[in-house]
């Protein structure tokens, strides 16, 4: 499985995406990580959590690639559910850089 965050926007309008593969991490990580996912509830979610525009806020994508296919469900940094806004912290305090495809 593997679980990437792209964040977008901001003042700045600047992008950064990093991503988790559950088979780089530890036990505890990959524990720790299913956990969150759970408590995200992702298959839940709609596939956009909206509030209108909001100008100079961060924006998140967050993909889940596992076996069974993928789920992305985007939001901005005022309408992400705590859950999901967990999720987005861990991959961007614990995830690898990913290199921009654009």
């Amino acid at each position: 499985m593997r679980v990437t965050v792209r964040r977008s926007g901001g003042f700045a309008g600047t992008r950064v995406t990093k991503a988790v593969d559950e088979a780089d991490l530890s036990p505890e990580q990959a524990g720790e990580l299913r956990q969150i996912l759970g408590e995200a509830e992702l298959s839940a979610a709609p596939e956009t959590v909206d509030a209108g525009p909001h100008r100079d806020r961060f924006q998140y994508t967050v993909t889940v690639e596992a076996d069974d296919g993928s789920r992305s469900v985007t939001a901005d940094e005022a309408t992400a559910p705590p859950s999901l806004r967990r999720l987005i912290d861990w991959v961007m305090r614990t995830g690898r850089p990913v290199e921009p495809t654009e």
